[in-house]
């Protein structure tokens, strides 16, 4: 209770000890699995204070001590795979993930996490499997948008949009699946599609920093370059990144043909990021588009 985890280690582990050599030696089938059941509550408990510990492997030990002895079921199971995901081991975690969920098929929990093992080892069909029983079941925001990913990942964009957007629906304050939807409909050229969601988002929550830059990619894309500058420049006060908001309003400026304000801003965007040969190739297009300018 005081969060003392080594100390209850040190003071449970001499009573396992006492149990374990009394309960090898018991004959009668009755006085076996009462203490079978009380070892295994306490190597459970010890299991539970090495893993408050990050000691990992020792709890995977302490908690296969306690299947052997109290048999096997799918909370003692599930604690072994969350050890080995803990440590880093996915492929031990998944397998016993997997066992805990045949011995409890309805529990919830075990699925999900069998559901994120899945999209977080790429494997984003059975992602999309173990994501639809789920479903079924509870309609669960999370698991929405992971089948969404897991589609997405496989460039299913149709079938993410549909998960993305069920999602959306049960939680409109949602602005990261906003964006997710609105990067699929900007990939394909939607860009009133992608107004319409943006604007009717900030109304509600007008100094988002990830979806007033959407709405100005979409003003761009319709070649309102004045509305998009606008946006971009409020889309920096509210903090957005920093070199694509210098980027974009770099490019607006150049769009509108006012050359020596874009370089302004691809020279600021260059600051950040001299990697990137766009941008010193529009600076020397603004200085070349500027001189002829002055020529004509």
């Amino acid at each position: 209770a005081e969060y003392n985890y080594s100390m209850a280690i040190e003071l449970i582990t001499p009573q396992i000890d006492s149990l374990r050599e009394n309960f090898y030696n018991l004959q009668d089938s009755t006085a076996v699995e009462v203490e079978a059941e009380i070892l295994k509550n306490l190597l459970l408990q010890k299991a539970n204070c090495q893993k408050s510990l990050y000691k990992f492997n020792e709890a995977i030990v302490t908690l296969d001590e306690a299947l052997q002895i109290g048999g096997l079921d799918a909370a003692t199971l599930a604690n072994i795979a969350e050890c080995h995901r803990l440590s880093g081991n996915d492929i031990a975690s998944y397998m016993f993930y997997s066992n805990a969920v045949g011995m409890a098929p309805e529990n919830i929990f075990l699925r999900i996490q069998k559901a994120m093992l899945h999209y977080k080892m790429e494997e984003f069909q059975n992602c999309i499997i173990e994501g639809r029983e789920i479903l079924k079941r509870d309609t669960i925001n999370q698991i929405l948008v992971t089948v969404g990913n897991s589609f997405n990942r496989l460039d299913q964009a149709d079938s993410a949009l549909v998960y993305y957007n069920r999602a959306y629906v049960r939680n409109p304050y949602d602005y990261r699946t906003l964006e997710k939807i609105s990067n699929i409909h900007l990939g394909r050229g939607m860009y009133d599609t992608v107004m319409a969601l943006t604007d009717n988002y900030l109304e509600r929550d007008s100094t988002n920093h990830v979806i007033s830059p959407i709405k100005g990619l979409a003003q761009y894309g319709l070649k309102d370059y004045v509305g998009a500058y606008g946006t971009f420049r409020k889309s920096l006060e509210y903090g957005c990144d920093e070199l694509s908001g210098y980027w974009y309003l770099g490019l607006c400026k150049f769009m509108e043909k006012e050359y020596r304000d874009s370089r302004k801003w691809f020279k600021k965007a260059m600051e950040l990021d001299s990697s990137d040969v766009n941008i010193p190739y529009y600076i020397g297009q603004a200085y070349i588009k500027e001189s002829s300018q002055y020529y004509e």
